[in-house]
């Protein structure tokens, strides 16, 4: 495949029908980045034939539904679209007979072409004599009116066996009538791959049509190497000379003003970024990198042999033979070769910080990008055009006005009469500069931008060129209450929902909106999102009594969300009216572009929240609410997540939970009809959970339909069975664990592979979040044998890539030397962790209380929180430079397990000092903050007009000046700031360098640390930080891991090395365990003793006597032949002789650790020449 590409570039191919591909251990072709590969949908059967495009602007699309075998897709535009199949028929003894009734159902009467491998011999195209296969396939030919396009007498197949060649024309080329005259220069090209078939090009004039070609990126400039400075500079020259500037947008007085202005500022952004930044290409490039001219070398010569051979006269066609057989082995050889060495180089140049762009980029590769395909409906396969429509009704879904009810009516009524302005209505305030910038800051310029192509890197740049246009620009949308129109048309892309077997109906396909940025600046409101771990904990907690569950699915409940209800809730929680009124207009005069296959349908949406824009969950939230107090109102426990919703009941008898659960049920029926929802009961499911052996179960329903009772539901990621045993749960994480793993495995072989820093970092940021999601619900599961067993499964196999190890080495010694505590005992830590952050306490503190995030509903209106930043000094020159007399120097300071702050005020050259004292368990994080509040009360009851507080901790500074801010200390110290500023005393904020000799700060410095040490008072703090609390747990974990440790029979090499986890630990945080070292840390290698023991060696002996066990005892201590190099090693040492017991001390020592890994590296290179062939 690899030759292919490559050769498809350097003759501009449009597109290839391949059959018997290379698929390696896989069923498919993967993907490759520009190329639109079509072949069978179903992975689990092996693809035979298959069609690549490779021209990204020739349209093409699936006919009908391919099989492993044929594949039928159409290019260009109607009415001159050409059909274009590819097809393989198995040989004998398969019949030919159901391949020729299937070719003949996707063969079209007009305009259409086929190629493939039949397996069939037929003088009409080039074979020696007819078979019945050949007949049956020429008679199909016939009745279909197809001409035949071989010519010539090269053959298309072509392999050497047995010194014999052997040739023939299994492959052929047609075509209906009308395109024969448009079909130019078929040929057979040996030079193309190096299969035993021959490649096969030709050429076909199509006509080009005008249709445009369907876009599938919003993507249009490529802004890695724009020059941002020049390009603001021109901005703000362009929007002054358009006079689009904050005082003619003020003086603006309606909404159709204001469009113009808004189209005429993206006119102006959008010329500027097509004469200065680069366009994003769209031409394919499918070098292979390992690719070079000695390769190009080596093919040529090849291909040119096996032309000789038919050539050659009888007596030298052995010879010639021979020589083509030499070439291709030599070619295949060069080309494995430069394939390993190219990504070993790739893989083994990786750092931490390249890692997601780097290795994860290749592991995401590995994924197969699947093309859209016509789906099906009321069992009827729709044509593209048809899906892509079917898809946009499904997704935005019409308004039916016409069978409202009474109520709908009413509420409509009410939504246009609460939404009016009158003089006496709050209004909210205008946007600020502050908030401006902190929402520019907030936006990926990685994510795809909207229809205007606009990334938010480039939007940033605009705005800030400029920031009082734009900020103009909300703030008289937000006085007209007015969302402009061209910030309200998404680009819709259509997702396939994962692990579906099923993707011929909408609802296996999810909608991504993709908006304007420009207009999500404007939209995004300042919001808090719950973490999704919370809900099913909470669910979990609530399930640990007897109780009896129910999750209810909402028909496309985002897409169905009713405007006119959302716009009467908006006045019912008391909005002001413009936001109010902003929202009516962000409701109206929607439009989306739906984009399926090469087809686009627009279409304006009349209810629904665009699934990817910023407001939409918001307003779901909103419908919802009142649904949620009305059924806690009636006694139901009721959790949401988004559009998941969770009824939980509880009784003694079975008969009261189906009278609590019908009337709660009844209550969420008729607030769906109110709100024009429908929910569906076939989907929703129901969950019984108790202890009674001998129970009757509840009959369940809604709108007159039964509700089914399962064994166990899926809420939130979180599989809930009916017994509480979790086991579903694990074997879900299991399997999703595994499958990353294979992906690893793929590119990190045992003697090299990706940086084992690169494994470690995918193990730790996206294995154990995935493993450890909703822990505190299922983490008494935990403590079960075969829930440990399958946790040491997954952990197993990263630690063994992280070390470089072989698979035979235990889970105790690679987990060790790994450095990965048991996952079972990360799965407590994160259960503790979450009851402590829930209930602020821990039992191993006793009564003191745990920190606790500030609460959202505590902060100010994000128009109103206060914005402030600091100023870095470095030198007392410039502290001397501050113009204010008054100086507070803060620091805390944690020494001898002990913690403390202190405050210096220097004013008017009189220096007075405050010493404060935390509990032990406080962090010099919590010291520092405290330091700075206390200088904030020392200032506030001073009465001083101004002063500088300088402190040298920049994390407490970055605390203290973010608006999102949630630690309780940097919350007061903002406050305070706020106050100061209210009683008219300005505060500047200064960041010092620490243990710079700066007089004020090692005043303040040893102030802190006579606090910490000497200060005899209760303490000044007493709140336990939660960096304490991880300590504590991981403390806990690491002794029980210890005792694991030396109580396994397991890791017995290992263990002569290291006595615990921790030494282990401490040897290698730094990453310099390498695949020799591991093997000689474990005794799994190129020992003889290890090689007999797993059968790959008759003799466990070593070469030096043929008597003495070859192991790692005896080639480190006693083995003559590295006597030598373990002189020098004692010589180091300097304990004369060394021995097993020096082991474990050598490697607490690093001077001493190098050297040791230096004699092991030695002798495991000398183990691994001898035994290379038993590795293998």
């Amino acid at each position: 495949m690899q030759e292919l590409m490559q050769e498809a570039v350097k003759r501009k191919a449009a597109l290839a029908l391949v059959q018997e591909p290379y698929v390696g251990a896989g069923t498919q072709i993967k993907g490759y980045a520009g190329a639109r590969v079509f072949q069978v949908l179903d992975s689990a059967v092996r693809t035979k034939a298959a069609i690549i495009v490779f021209d990204q602007s020739l349209k093409a699309e699936l006919v009908g539904t391919p099989t492993p075998n044929i594949v039928t897709i159409k290019v260009g535009n109607w009415p001159r679209e050409v059909h274009l199949t590819s097809f393989y028929f198995e040989p004998k003894p398969h019949a030919i007979q159901p391949y020729l009734e299937e070719l003949s159902r996707k063969i079209r009467k007009k305009r259409s072409i086929i190629a493939g491998d039949g397996n069939a011999k037929n003088i009409w195209w080039g074979s020696g004599k007819n078979d019945e296969r050949g007949d049956a396939l020429e008679a199909v030919l016939s009745e279909n009116h197809m001409d035949l396009l071989n010519v010539g007498d090269t053959p298309t197949f072509e392999t050497i066996r047995g010194q014999k060649l052997y040739t023939g024309v299994p492959d052929i080329t047609a075509c209906t009538v009308d395109l024969t005259s448009k079909i130019n220069n078929w040929r057979v090209d040996r030079s193309i791959t190096s299969s035993d078939h021959n490649a096969i090009t030709f050429e076909v004039k199509l006509e080009k049509t005008n249709e445009p070609h369907t876009k599938k990126t919003t993507r249009v400039y490529k802004t890695k190497g724009a020059d941002w400075t020049l390009f603001r500079a021109k901005i703000s020259q362009s929007l002054l000379m358009e006079k689009i500037n904050d005082s003619e947008i003020n003086k603006i007085t309606n909404c159709n003003i204001l469009e113009d202005k808004i189209k005429q500022f993206t006119a102006v952004v959008t010329e500027e970024c097509d004469r200065m930044i680069p366009k994003v290409k769209r031409i394919a490039n499918y070098k292979v990198p390992w690719w070079n001219k000695e390769l190009e070398t080596l093919k040529r010569e090849m291909t040119t042999k096996k032309r000789r051979i038919r050539c050659a006269r009888a007596e030298r066609r052995q010879m010639v033979v021979e020589e083509y057989l030499e070439a291709k082995t030599r070619y295949e050889e060069e080309v494995e070769k430069a394939r390993v060495q190219s990504w070993k180089e790739y893989c083994t140049r990786q750092t931490r910080e390249g890692m997601w762009e780097g290795i994860y980029r290749v592991l995401n590769k590995s994924q197969k990008r699947k093309e859209d395909v016509p789906l099906t409906k009321d069992g009827e396969q729709l044509t593209m055009v048809d899906s892509a429509q079917y898809l946009a009704d499904t997704f935005y879904p019409s308004d039916d006005m016409a069978a409202e009810s009474v109520d709908h009516k009413q509420t409509r009524e009410n939504a246009d009469e609460v939404n009016m302005w009158s003089q006496n209505d709050t209004l909210d305030p205008p946007f600020t500069m502050g908030e401006l910038v902190e929402v520019i800051n907030s936006f990926n310029p990685k994510k795809a931008p909207g229809g205007d192509g606009l990334t938010s890197d480039i939007c940033a740049e605009v705005i800030m060129a400029r920031p009082e246009t734009y900020l103009s620009i909300v703030n008289k949308s937000l006085t007209l209450g007015y969302f402009p129109i061209m910030w309200k048309e998404a680009i819709v892309v259509v997702l396939r929902k994962p692990a579906r077997d099923d993707y011929s109906t909408a609802k296996s396909y999810r909608p991504i909106g993709l908006l304007p940025v420009m207009g999500k600046i404007y939209e995004k409101p300042t919001q808090v999102a719950p973490s999704t771990q919370t809900q099913p904990v909470s669910i979990w907690i609530y399930a640990t009594k007897e109780y009896r569950g129910r999750t209810l699915c909402t028909e496309g409940a985002f897409d169905n969300a009713w405007w006119p209800r959302i716009r009467q809730r908006l006045a019912e929680e008391n909005c002001p009216v413009n936001l109010r009124r902003v929202i009516d207009s962000y409701l109206t005069d929607r439009r989306v572009r739906l984009r399926y296959g090469e087809v686009e349908i627009i279409k304006c949406p009349e209810k629904g929240c665009v699934q990817g824009s910023i407001g939409g969950p918001i307003l779901w939230n909103l419908l919802l609410d009142p649904l949620l107090n009305t059924l806690r109102e009636a006694g139901t426990r009721v959790q949401a997540f988004a559009d998941d919703i969770v009824l939980m009941f509880d009784a003694y008898e079975a008969i009261d939970i189906e009278r609590n659960a019908n009337e709660a049920l009844e209550i969420v029926r008729k607030w769906g009809e109110l709100n024009k929802l429908k929910f569906a009961p076939k989907k929703t499911n129901a969950i019984l959970l108790t202890r009674k052996q001998n129970y009757d179960t509840p009959k369940l329903k809604m709108a007159g339909e039964n509700i089914k009772m399962s064994k166990e539901v899926k809420i939130l990621g979180l599989i809930i069975d009916d017994k509480l045993t979790f086991n579903s749960h694990v074997a879900q994480i299991t399997k999703k664990t595994i499958d990353l793993f294979k992906r690893v495995d793929r590119a990190a072989k045992t003697t090299w592979g990706i940086h084992p820093e690169i494994t470690r970092t995918v193990y730790t940021a996206v294995v154990e979040p995935i493993t450890l999601y909703a822990a505190a619900a299922w983490a008494p599961a935990g403590k079960k044998l075969s829930v440990q067993a399958q946790l040491k499964t997954i952990q197993r196999k990263f630690a063994q890539k992280i070390i470089g190890s072989y698979r035979t080495v235990s889970y105790e010694a690679a987990t060790v030397l790994a450095g990965l505590l048991p996952l079972d005992l990360r799965l407590k830590e994160a259960a503790a962790l979450y009851e402590t952050r829930k209930h602020g306490t821990l039992p191993e503190l006793k009564d003191i209380e745990v920190e606790k995030k500030v609460p959202y509903t505590e902060g100010p209106h994000p128009a109103k929180a206060l914005r402030t930043g600091y100023t870095p000094l470095h030198t007392e020159e410039e502290i001397a430079a501050i113009e204010t007399e008054t100086k507070i120097f803060t620091d805390g300071s944690k020494i001898e397990g002990k913690t403390g702050a202190a405050v210096v005020l220097i004013d008017d050259g009189e220096n007075k000092t405050k010493k404060y004292k935390l509990a032990n368990h406080c962090s010099v994080y919590q010291a520092e903050l405290l330091a700075i509040n206390s200088a904030l009360e020392v200032l506030r009851k001073s009465g001083k007009r101004q002063a500088a507080i300088l402190s040298d901790s920049r994390s407490a500074l970055e605390a203290i000046i973010s608006t999102r801010t949630k630690n309780r200390l940097a919350h007061e110290a903002r406050k305070k700031i706020e106050s100061c500023r209210e009683a008219g005393q300005e505060v500047q904020l200064y960041w010092v360098k620490a243990h710079a000799g700066l007089q004020g700060n090692e005043a303040a410095d040893t102030a802190a640390k006579e606090a910490a040490l000497n200060l005899k008072c209760k303490p000044h703090y007493n709140t336990c930080p939660i960096s304490y609390v991880k300590r504590l747990l991981r403390e806990k974990s690491k002794a029980e891991w210890q005792t694991r440790y030396q109580n396994s029979e397991n890791a017995s090499v290992t263990k002569i090395f290291f006595s615990s986890p921790e030494q282990a630990y401490r040897a290698f945080k730094n990453g310099r365990l390498t695949n020799k070292l591991t093997q000689m840390l474990t005794g799994h290698g190129g020992f003889s003793e290890y090689l007999h023991r797993f059968k790959c060696k008759g003799d466990p002996t070593c070469p030096c006597d043929q008597q003495s066990t070859q192991d790692v005892r005896h080639c480190l201590l006693e083995c003559p032949r590295h006597a030598l190099a373990r002189l020098d090693l004692e010589q180091v040492i300097g304990t004369g002789k060394i021995t097993m017991e020096d082991l474990s001390q050598v490697m607490n020592n690093a001077e001493l650790r190098r050297h040791f890994e230096n004699y092991a590296t030695k002798i495991v290179t000398t183990l691994l020449k001898e035994n290379k062939s038993k590795l293998s």
